[in-house]
């Protein structure tokens, strides 16, 4: 049997079944698909990569890793020299980025390369009026020192355009990035005033949210990444006030304790030593637990005092010297109180030593505070404590001993004994205390043995 195939006749082929799947699609959806496709085919691939954040690359200079000869490679540094003449920084900044990923250039060639890219990125930099003017250059791929140059620039663009906050971010980026720039100190300025500026600031965000509130943010951030920069001991002092009035008074304390550690001889030493006691005794609530603060504050106060007390007049010293003097006082009311009240708490309870102690400690206090109603009480105090003296004394003279238990029992059954053998063989002159003790030792002693009866 012949096949087809083998006979010439057309070979039938097989019936193909087509399958249309036929999905509902409203009006609505169709509008949105038919702007998305008209948008994304106008915009074209440039634009498609910008939307989605996508760094459009430069134009290149030929194939991947060419080796360019000297000729070459000067010839285009010559057309960023002459882009850079021309006022076009941006052209020129493109042509050097480009220059350095695409050519494999000789070590000499690409120095220059550098630091015409560096040269570029400063003039760019240079002629940008605004924030906006330096978005065209995407920073994934530009190098370190360049980066620095770009990220520090845009951040002053926003200070000067009071967006303090978003210089913050601006550098956080670069330093996240490179924490080593060299453009440390520049960078540390621009954190400075974005600081100060939110710290003075007195608008809202959306209505609600002060933007001061995020100046703690960014100095805090100043003086832990740039403790060295000269302003720091001002941020140290501003970001201390900043936190005493939202009531973190620790944190405060903590950055009061750095300023003086870092900054010694800063002008703001002075008042930070005296602000740092005073902010303890705001952050002690209790008068009658914890006094470890209290006695910190009035150690810290007096070694102001000290130091500083007799200054010119006009001088900070000076100025300061009535407020310290106010708060030892304060600190010396509070510890006056809070032995008074432990004083009393031992007269509650009927001993005498802690009382004594407390109460008469509590009217040193009082007299050295010069608290007029505390010396009062200090001295109610010490005058019932010394009534609980002499009753207590008193009490111990007449108080007879007793005996407990089976002793008492045994005392008495003694003295039945005595009286049914007519008194003898007991001395009447002996005092209480051997009467009893005598029947006790006398059931210390070895008992005669008891006759064992017969088997």
């Amino acid at each position: 049997m012949l096949l087809p195939s083998q006979t010439g006749l057309p070979v039938p082929e097989p019936p193909v079944t087509i399958v249309r799947l036929s999905l509902p699609m409203s009006r609505r959806t169709q509008a949105i698909l038919a702007l998305s496709l008209g948008l994304f085919a106008l915009t074209g691939c440039a634009g498609t990569a910008k939307f989605f954040g996508i760094e459009p690359s430069a134009p290149a200079t030929g194939p991947s890793g060419e080796s360019l000869d000297p000729r070459s490679a000067e010839g285009k540094l010559a057309a960023i020299e002459q882009n850079l003449a021309e006022g076009r920084p941006l052209d020129a900044v493109k042509r050097s980025l480009s220059l350095r990923r695409d050519a494999a250039l000789e070590p000499e060639a690409r120095n220059r390369v550098e630091e015409q890219l560096e040269r570029a990125m400063r003039a760019y930099v240079a002629a940008a009026e605004g924030p906006g003017d330096l978005d065209d250059l995407q920073t994934r791929n530009i190098p370190r020192i360049p980066r620095a140059i770009l990220s520090v620039g845009r951040a002053r663009a926003f200070l000067a355009d009071d967006r303090a906050f978003k210089s913050y971010l601006e550098l956080l980026d670069l330093e996240r990035t490179y924490p080593n720039h060299p453009l440390q100190q520049d960078s540390a300025a621009v954190l400075y005033e974005a600081g100060i500026q939110l710290s003075k600031s007195s608008r809202k965000r959306l209505g609600l949210f002060p933007e001061r509130n995020r100046a703690p943010v960014v100095l805090d951030y100043l003086v832990l990444r740039h403790a060295t920069y000269p302003r720091c001991d001002h941020a140290y002092f501003a970001l201390a006030e900043l936190l005493a009035e939202k009531l973190d008074l620790q944190r405060a304390i903590d950055r009061l304790d750095d300023l003086l550690l870092f900054h010694p001889n800063s002008p703001y030493a002075l008042q930070a030593e005296s602000l740092i006691p005073r902010l303890r005794l705001a952050d002690h609530l209790r008068l009658d637990y914890d006094r470890t603060a209290l006695q910190q504050a009035r150690r810290e106060l007096e070694a102001w005092l000290n130091r500083h007390a007799g200054g010119a007049e006009g001088s900070t010293a000076a100025a300061l010297e009535p407020e310290v003097r106010e708060s030892l006082a304060i600190a010396l009311t509070r510890l006056g109180e809070s032995d008074r009240r432990v004083a009393e708490f031992y007269l509650t309870v009927e001993r005498l030593e802690g009382a004594r102690l407390h109460s008469e400690r509590a009217l040193s206090l009082a007299r050295l505070s010069g608290d007029p109603d505390l010396i009062q009480a200090s001295e109610n105090t010490v005058a019932r404590a010394e009534k609980l003296a002499e009753s207590q004394a008193g009490h111990a003279v007449t108080a007879q001993p007793r005996l407990l238990g089976s002793a008492a029992d045994a005392a008495r059954e003694s003295e039945a004994a005595g009286d049914q053998a007519g008194g003898t063989g007991r001395d009447t002159d002996f005092n209480n205390e051997l009467d009893i003790l005598t029947p006790l030792k006398s059931n210390l002693l070895p008992s005669k043995p008891k006759p064992v009866p017969p088997n």
